[in-house]
């Protein structure tokens, strides 16, 4: 069935409000594992304030060096990080390979 143009109706009868409402909160969190069984060891900071976050993490690398990263992220500059790398600690010995025949 077509549309019959003479029975729309145009109208100012009403107005429209739109409220916008600010969700800003903080939050804080971080962890750390430091397991010798396995060798883990890891931590994570972050905070949030409202749109904000800033954070780190930083893990041992295989290697034994430590790996640290540093980010933040926000509205207006998105999101930024800068890796930090720490020389190694110790200096991983290569693990002979014996044949046995």
């Amino acid at each position: 069935m077509p549309l019959d143009r003479s029975q729309l109706r145009s109208s100012n009868d009403f107005i429209v409000k739109i409220k916008t409402y600010s969700l800003s909160y903080t939050l804080s969190n971080s962890y750390t594992v430091a397991d010798p069984h396995t060798g883990e060891h890891k931590s994570q900071h972050e905070s949030r304030d409202g749109d904000s976050v800033h954070g780190s993490y930083s893990l041992v690398q295989p290697d034994g060096s430590v790996r640290k990263v540093e980010y933040s992220s926000d509205a207006h500059n998105g999101f930024n990080a800068i890796e930090h790398n720490s020389a190694p600690s110790v200096h991983v010995a290569p693990i002979p390979a014996y044949h046995r025949y």
